[in-house]
């Protein structure tokens, strides 16, 4: 990757950058580099399907549905994306479309892995409340297990 191809991937890939992970936290050894050569580094929606696809974790379902998402990851063994309409810095009511990684979910609240757009990345607890407060959907992921730690 060119460093105009980084701070683009950094800036605008969230959702690329999201996809990632959650491969790599179902046991996939891709690397950022090889994820870019394979798939590219600005993906459109099918383009997002297809890489979903090819890493093994295709898309099964999207709701904004709590319960539903927690099911998914507690009893089906998911991963899920989870997409956000609203800043997801506390008390923010500013509009800001990102993707994360749900990590854990349970009746009081959730952890997400989330990129930043310096190219960082961090883990971030937010409450059931903040679901709905900043617009959550859940896209519920294909079949492999997760993988216990």
């Amino acid at each position: 990757m060119t460093p105009q191809d980084v701070d683009n991937w950094n800036k605008e890939g969230c959702v690329d950058r999201s996809i990632l992970k959650a491969a790599q936290l179902n046991g996939s050894t891709i690397t950022r580099e090889d994820f870019a050569k394979r798939f590219g580094t600005s993906l459109d929606d099918s383009a997002r399907f297809a890489a979903l696809e090819a890493l093994g974790i295709p898309l099964r379902d999207q709701t904004q549905d709590y319960e539903r998402v927690m099911q998914a990851v507690n009893i089906e063994q998911r991963r899920v994306l989870v997409k956000s309409e609203i800043d997801l810095s506390p008390g923010s009511k500013k509009a800001n479309k990102h993707c994360s990684v749900l990590l854990t979910i349970d009746p009081t609240g959730f952890r997400i892995w989330t990129p930043l757009n310096n190219g960082g990345e961090e883990e971030r607890n937010l409450t059931r409340s903040e679901w709905s407060e900043t617009q959550c959907t859940g896209q519920i992921l294909g079949e492999l297990p997760v993988k216990k730690a």
